[in-house]
This record gives structure tokens, sequence and C-alpha cells, in this order.
């Protein structure tokens, strides 16, 4: 093996320790209080997903059992099988719920297969109507 000599070694005085303490203070406080806030807010963030995917399984059981009610055999396993899959291929940002961006194009397909409006402007006034009333 061989072996590196320092032939002219120079002490850099104040300067080196300031690197030294940065580099403590980053490697020994700093860091670790980052990534423990990292962490906390993805729990948190996965925690409050968890109670909004309780709820809304809550929620849709609801829904489920009274249209049972009212109309006997509507929700076979066959159509929910369907439903879900239509759901899941309508949220197209995936965070379990449909926004105007989701189906949007829902509207603007049927609208202009079955209607034959095929005009922007209309399905957002059509669309914008029903949300707010």
């Amino acid at each position: 093996m061989r072996k590196i000599k320092c032939n002219n070694p120079e002490a850099s005085g104040w300067a080196g320790v300031a690197v030294i303490i940065i580099i403590v203070l980053l490697g020994a406080y700093i860091l670790p209080t980052v990534l423990v806030g990292i962490i906390s807010i993805k729990f948190d963030e996965a925690s409050q997903y968890g109670d909004t995917a309780k709820l809304v399984k809550e929620r849709t059981d609801a829904v489920i059992k009274q249209v049972q009610g009212e109309v006997t055999g509507f929700f076979t396993e066959g159509r929910m099988e369907i439903l879900k899959s239509l759901f899941n291929a309508m949220d197209c940002n995936a965070n379990q719920s449909l926004e105007i961006v989701d189906i949007t194009p829902y509207f603007h397909y049927v609208f202009d297969a079955y209607f034959g409006v095929s005009e922007y402007w209309l399905l957002l006034y059509i669309v914008s109507f029903f949300l707010v009333y």
C-alpha cells in the first residue's frame, strides 16, 4: 500500500472551527429535526387520508342501504364492481372524489354524443348550474 505524505501542513484557524461547528450543528441538530418533521407531516397526511376513506365508506354504505330499502336488487355485486371501476376511471387525480376536473370530460362526451352540443362554454354553464344549485 502506498502512503501519502503531507509536506506542507497548515492550520486553518477560525475557518476550521467554523466548518466543524457548522457540520456538527447540521448533522446533530438540524437534519434530524427536519427528518422528524417530514415524517410527522407524512404520517398526519396518511392518517387524514385514512379518516377520509373511512368516512366515504360509511357514507357509501348508508346510501347503498337506503337505496336497497327503496329499490331492492339494484346494487348487485356486478353492478357494484361496474360502479367502482367507473368511479376509478373518472377520478383522474386519484383523490377518491369527483371534482369538476374529473367530470367535465364525461359531460363533454355525453352532451356531444347524445345531445349534439359541442360548444364548450355551454357545457361549462350547464355543469356550473348543476354544481351551484
